[in-house]
């Protein structure tokens, strides 16, 4: 399961680093200067480990209304290349309507239901970005 559910309200470090300048800066150059840290989530893949995150968008079960105004914002906590499973994103996906998930309740899933995309169409192994990427 995922750990630290709201981390930044209960451990000083987590809240350190979701109120670091370049984190609220880059949040408000989206959103502008009106930031509400809503939520944490720390997935932690162990070497050797079958865990993942499946494919899923966040707004399908987050129950929040409006999306504007809604950001992510993912931080790698250790260095993240192809070999320990970089997060994975289609650019311009959030600009479609939701595609529809179903909830799998899958062990190896590290998302709280086992939440994944069931696609419409295939998905373009061309059009997929890894975010690989340095700590911090």
């Amino acid at each position: 399961d995922a750990v630290l559910n709201h981390g930044h309200v209960r451990f000083p470090f987590m809240h350190k680093l979701v109120t670091c300048p370049a984190i609220l800066d880059a949040v408000q150059d989206l959103i502008g200067p009106d930031i509400l840290v809503w939520s944490t989530m720390v997935f932690p893949k162990e070497p050797g480990s079958e865990a993942y995150v499946a494919w899923h968008q966040d707004s399908n079960y987050w129950g929040l209304t409006p999306l504007d105004g809604v950001v992510t914002a993912w931080v790698a906590l250790a260095d993240v290349h192809e070999e320990n499973g970089p997060m994975e994103f289609l650019p311009g996906s959030h600009l479609k309507d939701p595609e529809p998930q179903e909830e799998t309740y899958n062990p190896d899933n590290l998302l709280s239901r086992g939440q994944e995309i069931k696609w419409r169409e295939p998905i373009d192994p061309a059009a997929v970005v890894k975010a690989t990427m340095k700590a911090g």
